[in-house]
Parts: structure tokens; C-alpha cells; sequence
């Protein structure tokens, strides 16, 4: 009777993936307008704020700047505070931002919203937070529900960006704005923070989390070689500066070609609706890398499907 309870409870669906979909809801509010479709407004933007795209890549430049000094912050308190806390302030913070968006009549006010309220909204509703939570959910496929939570941040990427370009001309982006952040704070928002749930109940999703077909501890998860390890510790590791040259570099690549790929598709002669075809081709390509990069580190752990990594971008 038992055995054949637990056998059942095993292959029943695991709640543990209703959390990696709403992190991934929660990714798509707080990325898909501010980060996803950015370049799509710079043209308008820069006539009707009367200032150069350059200097509207300074809101960007910003937001990309304060989010890594918030990082270690966010990693803190989502060991401490329920993730329902941290994503319901984090997307109440984005839909603020976005209606906040759709009233800019300066520069500045862009640049400041960029450097201040988005930063905020990320760090509590995207990867740090929603990695904390899922890692408590998941042993077995731990690889691959942290490369789905991931894929929140591009899926927006691939949807939005033609539809925005479609509809500005009729709606205008002052309109676009407004409604994402009206349907974040009256559906999102809602949404997430009743399906989140800090850790599995005792005997839930056993199969999951331990047991048969549980994960080779390829992740850091397990073990006591990497506990106690603190800022310095980390610092001192030859390791982590070599990631850091490596990834650096990758990283300005992918966010200056994001950031600028409407502009400059449409000063090679292709309209505003091929741009956000464009935008939305080269966040697919983010989609389908962060899902085999997954499988693989779940298969092989981190080392061989970094080395592969590396090749493919020289």
C-alpha cells in the first residue's frame, strides 16, 4: 500500500514546476517592455524627447550598472524573506515603473526611472530570487528547471518585440507602456505571488528531491566543499576572475547588440516591423541556448558544456 502510494505520488504532476512558471511570468513583466523591446522605442523617443539615442542608452547603461551592486542584496534576502514577499514588491515596483514610463516628457526622467525604480523591480522578481526558490524545489533536473526559470527573461523577448512594433503606430508607445504596466499590477502580480511557495511539503515531489533518479551533485549544492565560503574566499579564487574575463566581454556583446539592433536595422533600410522581427530572432536564439546549456550541465555538469560554450562564441 505504501510502496504503491509512493510510486503513484512520484509520477503525479510536482508543483515544483508551477513555481518555475510563475518565475518565468514573473520575468517575462519585469523584462520584456524595459529590456526585451527597448531599441524598439529609441527612434520616437529620441524625436519626441528631443535628445540623441546615445543618451538615452544611459538609462540602459544605468540599470545595467546598479543591477549587479544590488545583486548580493537580493541573494541575501531571498535566503531570509518568503519569495512571495520579494516577487509581489519587485513587480508592484516594475508596473509602478512602466505606468511611470508612459509619462516622461525629458530625458532625465527616463535616464532616473532606468537608474532607480528598474533596478529595484529586477533584483526582487528575476534570477537571483527566483533561482533561491527553485533550488529548494528541485535535485533531479535541477539543471533543467534553472535553465526554464531562465528562459522568462528571453521568451518575452521573442512575443513582444513584433507586437510592439505592430501596434506602436496605432497606439503609440506611451499606450504600450501604460497597459504593461496596468496588466503587471492586475494580473501578474496577483498571479505569482499566489502560486509561489517557499519549499515542497515533506513527502512532496519525493522523486524530485531525492531518491531514485536524483541529480549528481554537479551544481554546489551538495556537499561541504564550497560551505561557509565568503566574500573573500570568493575574491581570492583564481576561478572566479577567470569567469569573469570570459563572461564580461560575451555579456557587452549580447546587451550592446540588444539594445541598438532597431536602430541599427533601421539605418540599414529595414522598416520598424523587421527590426522587431529581428529582435525577436535573436532572443529565440537566447531561448534555445539556455535550454540545452540546462540538459547538458544536468547530463555532463558545468565544465564540459562551458568549455563547448566558449568555443562556439570564439
Amino acid at each position: 500500500m505504501t510502496s504503491s502510494a509512493g510510486v503513484a505520488q512520484r509520477r503525479g504532476w510536482y508543483y515544483g514546476w508551477n513555481i518555475v512558471g510563475a518565475c518565468i511570468l514573473a520575468e517575462i513583466a519585469a523584462s520584456a517592455l524595459p529590456a526585451n523591446a527597448f531599441s524598439l522605442f529609441l527612434h520616437d523617443w529620441s524625436t519626441q524627447l528631443n535628445c540623441s539615442i546615445s543618451t538615452l542608452q544611459l538609462g540602459i547603461g544605468a540599470f545595467a550598472f546598479i543591477v549587479p551592486l544590488l545583486s548580493p542584496f537580493s541573494g541575501v534576502l531571498a535566503d531570509k524573506y518568503p519569495a512571495r514577499l520579494l516577487f509581489g514588491i519587485g513587480l508592484v515596483v516594475i508596473a509602478l515603473f512602466c505606468v511611470a514610463m508612459s509619462y516622461i516628457t525629458a530625458a532625465w526622467q527616463m535616464v532616473a526611472l532606468f537608474a532607480l525604480l528598474l533596478p529595484i523591480g529586477t533584483s526582487f522578481s528575476t534570477l537571483i530570487p527566483a533561482n533561491a526558490v527553485v533550488s529548494r524545489w528541485f535535485v533531479k533536473r535541477l539543471g533543467l528547471a534553472l535553465g526554464l526559470t531562465a528562459f522568462g527573461l528571453a521568451i518575452g523577448g521573442v512575443v513582444l518585440p513584433p507586437i510592439v512594433a505592430m501596434i506602436m503606430p496605432t497606439l503609440g508607445w506611451r499606450m504600450i507602456w501604460r497597459i504593461g504596466g496596468l496588466g503587471i499590477g492586475a494580473f501578474v502580480v496577483p498571479t505569482v505571488v499566489y502560486v509561489l511557495r517557499d519549499r515542497p511539503t515533506e513527502r512532496e515531489g519525493f522523486h524530485y528531491l531525492t531518491g531514485e533518479g536524483a541529480a549528481v551533485p554537479h551544481h554546489g549544492q551538495q556537499g561541504e566543499k564550497g560551505a561557509g565560503l565568503n566574500w573573500r574566499d570568493i575574491l581570492k579564487r583564481r576561478n572566479f576572475w577567470l569567469l569573469l574575463a570570459i563572461y564580461l566581454p560575451m555579456l557587452f556583446v549580447y546587451g550592446g547588440s540588444l539594445q541598438n539592433l532597431a536602430p541599427i536595422a533601421i539605418s540599414h533600410g529595414l522598416n520598424q516591423q523587421e527590426a522587431g522581427a529581428l529582435v525577436s530572432v535573436f532572443n529565440a536564439a537566447h531561448i534555445v541556448a539556455t535550454l540545452v546549456m540546462g540538459m547538458l550541465s544536468d547530463r555532463f555538469g558545468n565544465r564540459l558544456p562551458l568549455l563547448g560554450l566558449a568555443l562556439v562564441c570564439a
